[in-house]
C-alpha cells in the first residue's frame, strides 16, 4: 500500500528512488526516506544527514535547471517562442499564510453563526460554549481562540447584528427623503426582523445577560436616527422641529417602533407579513404628522 502512494506522495525524483531502495533492501529504508523527506524531525534515529544533504542538492539543481531552462530537452518558453527569462516560482509561504488567515475568518464566522442560531432560540442562559461549539461543528479549545469567554461573544453578538439591520436599512432607504424614507426604515426593520426571526430574543434579553452590547446597540440605532434627522432638517423638510427636539424625537420614535415590534410578534407567524404592513401604515402617520407636517 505504502509503495503505490508513493509517486503521488513525493516528487518524481524521491518516488523513484524510494522504489528502488524497496527492491534492494526492503521496508524499512523506504520508511526512513519518507520521513526525512516529509519534514520529520531531524533527531529521527533512523533520520540520515548524508541523504538529506543529497536529497536537497538534487532539488537544488532541478530549481536551477527549470531556471535555466536546462531541465532536459528544450525549455518551455523556448518551445512556445516566449523569451528566454526564467519562470517566476511560487510564492509559496505568502498563499499558506493568506489561507490561513481566510480560514480563520471563516471558523470565526462560523461560530458566530452559531452563536446567533443557539442564543436566538434558545437564549442567552442556554447558550454554553459546548453548545455552540456543536453547532459550528469545532473543537472547544477553539473556540477560546477567537474569543476570550463567552460573554465576549456576548458582548459582540447583538452589536453586529445591529450593524447588520443598519446596513439593510440603509439600503432600503437609498435616496428617498423625508417621510418615504421613514416608511422605508420601519418597513426595513420590520423585514430584518422576519428574516432572522432569532434577533429579537436576542435583542431583548441583552438588556439583562449583555447590558453592555444592549447599550451600544442603542447608541448605535440613535446616532443613524440622528444622522438622518439632522440631514431632513437642514433640508427644511421639518420646520416645526427645533434643533434641539431632535434627540427626544429620535427616542420617542424608537419606543413606538419598540412597542409596535411586541404587536408585530403576537401575530401569528403566517400572518406577520401583512400585518408588518399595518404597523408601517401606523407608525408613518404619526412620524408624517409629527416631524413633516407645517
Amino acid at each position: 500500500m505504502i509503495i503505490d502512494a508513493s509517486p503521488f506522495d513525493l516528487p518524481d525524483h524521491c518516488a523513484a528512488r524510494v522504489n528502488v531502495q524497496v527492491k534492494m533492501n526492503g521496508g524499512s529504508p523506504f520508511i526512513e526516506q519518507i520521513e526525512s523527506w516529509t519534514g520529520a524531525p531531524h533527531f529521527l534515529k533512523n533520520d540520515r544527514p548524508d541523504e538529506r544533504h543529497g536529497m536537497k542538492t538534487a532539488r537544488r539543481r532541478k530549481d536551477q535547471a527549470i531556471e535555466t531552462g536546462r531541465s532536459g530537452g528544450e525549455s518551455p518558453s523556448k518551445a512556445g517562442g516566449a523569451d528566454d527569462r526564467p519562470l517566476p516560482r511560487p510564492m509559496r509561504k505568502t498563499q499558506k499564510s493568506v489561507t490561513r488567515a481566510e480560514r480563520s475568518e471563516e471558523i470565526a464566522r462560523t461560530i458566530f453563526a452559531a452563536a446567533f442560531h443557539v442564543v436566538g432560540r434558545e437564549g442567552y442562559a442556554e447558550a454554553s460554549v459546548s453548545k455552540i461549539t456543536a453547532r459550528a461543528k469545532v473543537a472547544s479549545g477553539t473556540f477560546y481562540n477567537y474569543f476570550e469567554s463567552r460573554q465576549d461573544l456576548f458582548d459582540q453578538l447583538l452589536p453586529t447584528l445591529g450593524e447588520q439591520l443598519l446596513v439593510s436599512i440603509r439600503a432600503a432607504c437609498g435616496t428617498s427623503t423625508g417621510i418615504e424614507r421613514e416608511r422605508r426604515r420601519i418597513a426595513a426593520y420590520f423585514d430584518f426582523c422576519h428574516e432572522n426571526p432569532g434577533f429579537l430574543r436576542i435583542l431583548n434579553e441583552a438588556e439583562v445577560f449583555a447590558p453592555k452590547a444592549f447599550a451600544q446597540h442603542f447608541s448605535n440605532l440613535a446616532a443613524g436616527y440622528a444622522r438622518a434627522l439632522h440631514r431632513g432638517h437642514e433640508r427644511g423638510e421639518m420646520p416645526e422641529l427645533s434643533e434641539e427636539e431632535i434627540e427626544p424625537m429620535i427616542y420617542m420614535l424608537m419606543g413606538a417602533r419598540s412597542y409596535l415590534t411586541y404587536l408585530w410578534l403576537a401575530t401569528p407567524p403566517a400572518m406577520r407579513r401583512a400585518r408588518a404592513e399595518e404597523l408601517v401604515d401606523a407608525y408613518v402617520k404619526l412620524a408624517e404628522r409629527a416631524l413633516f407636517k407645517a
